[in-house]
């Protein structure tokens, strides 16, 4: 391989890199802090209604704080919280 090539090849690979590692979800709350997380979801929901990624980790949070829920009933919980 030319040593040009090598070099376009090396930049582009940084490039992509960077730019992954710059659309990851940033959050202030800790990974097990589910307080936090679950109020910020209900932040962003209440400013995004009609994204449902964010009613799904809204789920998920719930889930992990109250593990005593069963995960068969997490779907009914989505649904739930989406709304009509």
């Amino acid at each position: 391989m030319k040593p040009n090539m090598t070099i376009k090849i090396a930049i582009l690979t940084f490039v992509l890199t960077c730019a992954s590692a710059t659309f990851a979800q940033s959050s202030a709350c800790a990974k097990t802090d589910y307080d936090c997380r679950i109020k910020e979801l209900r932040q962003q929901i209440a400013a995004n209604p009609k994204d449902s990624e964010l009613y799904y980790n809204l789920a998920l949070a719930l889930q992990n704080k109250e593990p005593r829920l069963p995960m068969h009933l997490l779907p009914i919980l989505f649904v739930r919280l989406a709304g009509p």
